[in-house]
């Protein structure tokens, strides 16, 4: 790796460390390798009604995105001189300016140990919910790592990941999913979305939601209960949610999502 882009790399990530800790950052990572942009904006649309919280606004493309996006700059490619003028405003804003506390939502994906390992040397995750998993899922492994045993909280599909039950055994769970033993239970029946914790539930009309799958929405209904919200309210203001063209785009063009149909 260049000199200069190895110290580029290591500054912005000591930064985010700093400003993650200046401003009392509490950070909900979504994880996997499909499925994590719908799941953010989907959970930014609930919190957002009642919480002050933000999220990266653009596609994860490369190592830079994840601390840009904590730092709250644009994430584009900078010459030299605008980097070095980025570092100083972080620096100084960072020493000088006020804190600023509320909750990040980042989506999390990379095919690279590397750019994984970076990450996790300074995201440590107050929520990961984990959408996909495969044993090479590197990123979703060192994430896994990094989140406190005692503080963070797991969010994960146990019926889906099974492998995952043993691997998170001495972590904070909260688990969603089908089966009964689910804290969150959540179905597809008939033209409806279920969604049940403790004695509430709520049901929701699919043809709202055509792009994502049960266990997309299941993912961001248990974080939204593991913050205590109101499980009827976050119902209704999933409805609210607007798909972004971008998103629908790249939907057509790279994914394939079983929805509710």
């Amino acid at each position: 790796m260049n000199p200069l882009r190895r110290l580029l790399r290591y500054t912005l990530g000591n930064l985010s460390r700093h400003a993650i800790k200046k401003h009392n950052l509490e950070l909900i990572v979504i994880s996997g390798w499909y499925g994590t942009e719908l799941a953010r904006e989907m959970l930014y649309t609930i919190l957002n009604e009642k919480l002050r919280v933000r999220r990266n606004l653009k596609d994860i493309w490369w190592d830079f995105s994840i601390p840009l996006a904590i730092l709250g700059y644009k994430d584009k490619r900078r010459n030299p001189i605008q980097w070095l003028g980025l570092l100083l405003r972080a620096s100084i804003y960072l020493i000088y300016g006020r804190s600023n506390p509320h909750i990040l939502i980042l989506n999390a994906d990379c095919t690279y140990e590397t750019t994984a390992k970076y990450w996790a040397s300074f995201v440590k995750p107050d929520y990961l919910l984990i959408l996909n998993y495969e044993k090479e899922a590197s990123v979703v492994n060192e994430l896994i790592k990094a989140t406190d045993r005692e503080k963070g909280i797991i969010i994960y599909n146990p019926g889906k990941f099974k492998e995952l039950n043993r691997k998170l055994k001495d972590y904070r769970t909260f688990t969603y999913g089908e089966s009964e033993k689910s804290r969150l239970k959540v179905s597809l029946q008939k033209n409806k979305l279920k969604v049940s914790y403790n004695n509430d539930h709520v049901n929701l009309p699919a043809r709202t939601l055509p792009s994502f799958s049960v266990d997309m929405l299941g993912g961001v209904f248990a974080i939204c209960m593991v913050k205590d919200l109101d499980l009827v309210e976050a119902g209704f203001n999933s409805l609210k949610f607007d798909l972004q063209a971008e998103i629908v785009t790249k939907i057509s063009n790279n994914l394939e999502f079983k929805g509710l149909q």
